[in-house]
């Protein structure tokens, strides 16, 4: 399946210029022929237009690149979907598999802490699977979750090619112990097209595994205080839909102090809105729910995925110091009453004892007389 009709966002002119599929229509004539980002085969630009337009239903398919007829990518190269797979199956520590369609698989543990690596992952500089182009990718300590490692290679993959359905179909995803897959678009959402996922929770509608969201940092708050969020790309919302936010908010601020605006991160965990801010969150409790990467301006390759550091057990809580008895006793005679209140256990007692006091007798009320 390497020949596959992926569409692509970038491709190269015959002067070796980086070029956009957005830009496809501000190519000169002396720019072709044009090539792969990441290779040397022949690719041609076809711009935004809409499939099926005399149908019912058009559907509009953005500005892409795509490989000349009967054409392959290099076996190196970062848009050679069945290498990529293959070197993510590597790297995945048994839990990632491609079965004999060319799909992957990938398992993600109901608990994903306890997913710790079984040896120890590459360090920096180290290549992490896969030859040459974005397929080096490379880690840094502490060591990023298989899965989570797994998933953010799969969402940078898929970024190359502008999230192409076709392509994410070839992606499935097994949770815990359910034996029936996950489609990778109903697990991973890019941040700039997750109306869908909006919707869904807006319908009352909690996916019964968590959910992962992955796109580019905008903005990052002051982490040095008690809470902090960091507010990803705006996300378009649909048609005749109120735009919303998409943030990460953690009470934990240690785990978002590595961002940067302009990384990427991939984030895993149970999304809810917040309508009074129109905003879509993930509330942040561990290291393991969050990678990230950054990507080389001059050739828009990948650096490290990483995860936060992984963050200190809180200390116990201080237990509450028991009150002595007359403590407790000046507590009770202190504490205001309203009418009609009866009297604590301790003042009943109090009474009782009264009675039997020589300097203050007990007087009964009077009877009633009977007329």
């Amino acid at each position: 399946m390497a020949g596959h009709g992926y569409r692509m966002v970038e491709a190269r002119t015959r002067h070796g210029k980086r070029v956009l599929a957005r830009e496809i229509d501000q190519l000169s004539p002396d720019s072709k022929p044009l090539t792969c980002r990441y290779c040397d085969v022949r690719v041609e630009g076809v711009g935004e237009h809409f499939r099926g337009k005399d149908g019912p239903r058009p559907t509009a398919v953005a500005s892409h690149f795509r490989l000349d007829d009967g054409r392959q990518h290099a076996a190196e190269c970062a848009y050679n979907a069945d290498e990529v797979l293959r070197a993510i199956a590597r790297a995945s520590q048994g839990l990632a598999q491609v079965d004999d369609a060319g799909r992957l698989r990938l398992v993600l543990p109901s608990d994903p802490s306890d997913a710790a690596p079984a040896r120890p992952q590459p360090g920096a500089g180290e290549p992490g699977g896969g030859r040459g182009g974005s397929l080096v990718f490379t880690t840094v300590r502490p060591a990023v979750p298989p899965a989570l490692n797994s998933a953010a290679k799969i969402a940078h993959f898929l970024s190359l090619h502008g999230f192409d359905p076709k392509a994410a179909n070839r992606f499935r995803v097994l949770y815990g112990d359910a034996t029936r897959p996950i489609p990778w678009s109903r697990f991973c959402y890019p941040a700039q097209a997750s109306a869908g996922l909006h919707q869904l929770l807006a319908g009352g509608l909690t996916p019964r595994h968590p959910v992962a969201v992955h796109g580019t940092v905008q903005r990052v708050s002051d982490t040095t205080r008690p809470t902090a969020y960091a507010t990803l790309v705006p996300a378009a919302p649909r048609p005749g839909g109120r735009p919303f936010a998409v943030r990460l908010r953690t009470d934990r601020p240690a785990l978002l102090s590595t961002l940067r605006p302009g990384s990427w991160v991939l984030a895993v965990g149970t999304w809810s809105l917040w309508p009074q801010a129109d905003e879509m969150r993930l509330w942040l409790s561990a290291h393991w729910q969050l990678a990230h990467w950054d990507t080389d301006p001059d050739t828009g390759e990948p650096t490290v995925i990483a995860c936060p550091p992984p963050l200190p057990p809180e200390p116990p809580r201080p237990r509450p110091r028991a009150l002595s008895r007359a403590r407790y006793d000046a507590r009770e005679r202190h504490r205001p009453r309203w009418p009609g209140h009866p009297p604590s256990r301790r003042r009943l007692r109090s009474r009782t004892t009264a009675t039997t006091c020589s300097h203050h007798p007990y007087r009964p009320p009077p009877l009633p007389t009977v007329q």
